[in-house]
């Protein structure tokens, strides 16, 4: 842990120890205050998202979370959300594309959109499909014509990025769904 001399005394982050001793650590700027949750394990907090994000705050978010979880990492799983996202049970695919969805989205409302048409997907986005084989949710990092960049995680629950999607195959699943957290 880094000390910090302040006044003449030293002095550590109560999120440090908190990471090193595995106890919640939360902070609430509604009221300007710690808590500490010793029945709870440490998790990392971002910094809140705006209220109202763009695509500008939403790619700067990600490679922050990209620095903290680089690929082969494994995140704080099960992650369960506040924010009232689709996905409860908070492992694998569904956790992190959760993860990464609460860190640039903060708390705004979550909008299904069934089949949704290339152009309105933007980074940040969660998209879904399903086949007969397959089940899979992935983050919207970019996206060209082709092809959509992403981060995604498997069974493992370890962060991936610099995954791609093809457009005409994701068209082509019988389960095609993203979900946006930008406001309308």
């Amino acid at each position: 842990m880094t000390a910090y001399s302040i006044g003449g005394n030293n002095y550590v982050r109560l999120r440090d120890i908190g990471r090193a001793v595995d106890f919640g650590v939360t902070y609430d700027a509604a009221t300007n205050s710690v808590h500490i949750n010793s029945t709870q394990p440490y998790r990392e907090e971002f910094p809140a998202a705006s209220p109202d994000p763009m695509e500008e705050s939403v790619q700067a978010a990600l490679p922050q979370l990209k620095q903290t979880y680089p690929t082969g990492s494994t995140y704080p799983t099960p992650y369960r959300s506040t924010s009232g996202g689709p996905y409860g049970r908070g492992v694998t695919c569904s956790g992190w594309a959760t993860l990464c969805s609460d860190t640039a989205f903060g708390n705004l409302p979550w909008q299904r959109v069934d089949r949704p048409s290339w152009e309105l997907l933007r980074p940040g986005d969660l998209v879904e499909y399903k086949n007969s084989e397959s089940y899979h949710v992935v983050v919207v990092v970019d996206k060209t014509d082709e092809y959509i960049k992403v981060t995604e995680s498997g069974l493992n629950n370890h962060a991936r990025w610099g995954g791609q999607y093809f457009r005409w195959w994701l068209e082509e699943q019988p389960r095609y769904i993203s979900y946006t957290r930008y406001p309308q």
